[in-house]
């Protein structure tokens, strides 16, 4: 018996995401403890996640620091890094 084995794409990680009212688009991120959450997707994305302090909370993920952040539209935020 042959194995088939997936294609490209099907072996692709799959997520799915959405638009607000303000067509800002959004993707759903799933931890591996099962824990979801939407992330806002910004075109200055450096690689870190801004989460919700009851969501960290709540998945016990270690805050280590803080960072100074600016968002796409100018404004300038303070958030925890983990």
């Amino acid at each position: 018996m042959a194995i088939k084995l997936p294609t490209e794409l099907e072996a692709m990680a799959q997520e799915t995401g959405k638009f607000n009212n303000n067509l800002q688009a959004f993707v759903q991120i799933e931890l591996t403890n099962g824990a979801t959450f939407d992330c806002l997707l910004d075109t200055g994305f450096d690689g870190a996640l801004v989460l919700p302090r009851s969501f960290v909370q709540a998945n016990l993920i270690l805050i280590v620091g803080d960072e100074t952040y600016t968002a796409a539209e100018g404004n300038v935020f303070t958030a925890d890094i983990a």
